[in-house]
């Protein structure tokens, strides 16, 4: 009868320790940006992801992206999956090291418009495949 309730009191501590131990949530988007890659022909929409306590996030998720330039024309929409391994550092002149999401577009997924420029619109849809970075 010992075994058994020392049993069910280690089941029971370990439970409770797994309640107390909650995955991060994305509470934030952070800074985001779009650039043209001329080395590769693509675009990239760079964003990061943060929680609660601004601690950087990787999430595997579903991004939803238009693009419509300044004569109003929709020239790409599309959906992208990213997943965490979509995250990683980069450095920029202004905005220095960084942790983001990268999301790559092919020029020739994005139609010729009237205009060149315009206005990314996009919608982070979270798949809960959460990491922590440190």
């Amino acid at each position: 009868m010992k075994k058994l309730i020392t049993i069910f009191a280690i089941i029971f501590t370990f439970l409770l320790s797994g309640c107390s131990m909650l995955k991060p949530k994305v509470e934030r988007l952070l800074d985001w940006s779009f650039q043209y890659n001329e080395h590769t022909n693509d675009y990239s929409l760079f964003f990061g992801l943060a929680d609660k306590n601004n601690k950087l996030l990787a999430s595997a998720a579903t991004v939803n992206i238009r693009i419509v330039n300044d004569e109003n024309e929709v020239v790409y929409t599309g959906t992208k999956n990213v997943s965490v391994s979509d995250f990683d550092y980069y450095t920029s002149k202004v905005r220095g090291e960084q942790y983001l999401a990268n999301v790559r577009i092919s020029e020739s997924e994005i139609t010729t418009g009237k205009s060149s420029h315009g206005k990314v619109y996009f919608q982070y849809i979270s798949l809960m495949n959460l990491h922590l970075m440190k």
